[in-house]
């Protein structure tokens, strides 16, 4: 009969109470259109394929004439991949658009249709910080405004 390792059934413990928890991400569902969709914050998988899909290496040539390369980001591609990789059927793990979809999504305005899109996308992927510093900000202008208005 095989040994018992407390040290093993904690940490098979541990694993199972983080990756088995069916954990649900950041959500907004958007209506446009009589449809519904579930945006959602991008996984760390997706971000990092985002990231590396959207580096662009320019070359210059300064002023000694010599070759210069810099990477820069297309916020473009950026923009279009978050909306690919955030946009689901409600309640499922399908995605509504896929890379097929870029060149399409590209010529779109970004009000309409892709502003609430948009707005969500940025909304469930900023940081937490960012999210708190939002609130502190908000917070502050009310208090503002109402110590104004008396």
């Amino acid at each position: 009969m095989p040994e018992e390792n407390p040290e093993f059934d904690r940490r098979a413990a541990i694993r199972r109470a983080f990756l088995g928890t069916g954990f649900t991400p950041k959500c907004e569902v958007v209506e446009w259109n009589g449809e519904k969709i579930e945006v959602r914050r991008i996984s760390i998988g997706r971000q990092k394929y985002i990231d590396k899909a959207i580096k662009r290496t320019v070359v210059a040539t300064d002023a000694k004439g010599q070759k210069v390369a810099t990477e820069t980001q297309d916020g473009f591609m950026m923009t279009i991949l978050s909306v690919i990789f955030s946009c689901y059927v409600p309640g499922t793990n399908e995605l509504v658009f896929d890379e097929k979809d870029k060149d399409e999504l590209l010529g779109m305005s970004a009000d309409g249709f892709m502003e609430p899109i948009l707005e969500a996308v940025s909304k469930v992927n900023k940081p937490k910080e960012q999210t708190e510093e939002d609130e502190v900000l908000k917070n502050s202008a009310r208090t503002s405004a109402g110590a104004s208005s008396t």
